[in-house]
């Protein structure tokens, strides 16, 4: 608990460092505040019981494959806005995309209903 309310004075500081930095120079108008997560979907095959006659090893048809994708979400709570990108893993180069697709949501959303 004393942690989180040293991060959130620790966090208040800092946006009011910002706001009169960059504000007052006029490089920015205003600001939004993302939270990210990824999650992880998938199928894993999973054998089930079987009968047979006892004392007789079942034999079933067993495929060891693990088929995934992951979904990056994004939402800001202050405009309700929100993102999912869905991408075949889970590594560095895959976050540094959905970080960099995220302003251009609303330009890919056109793109994509004109082809739809």
């Amino acid at each position: 608990m004393i942690a989180l309310r040293r991060y959130l004075k620790k966090l208040s500081e800092e946006l009011t460092h910002i706001k009169e930095t960059k504000f007052q120079s006029g490089v920015f108008k205003n600001i939004n505040i993302y939270f990210e997560d990824e999650s992880r979907f998938g199928l894993l095959t999973v054998p089930r019981r079987i009968l047979t006659i006892k004392g007789v090893k079942p034999l079933i048809p067993y495929q060891h494959k693990f088929k995934n994708f992951y979904l990056f979400g994004a939402f800001s709570p202050i405009t309700g806005t929100h993102f999912t990108l869905e991408l075949p893993k889970c590594n560095s180069d895959c976050f540094q995309l959905s970080i960099l697709v995220l302003p251009y949501r609303s330009f890919i959303w056109q793109i994509y209903n004109t082809i739809v």
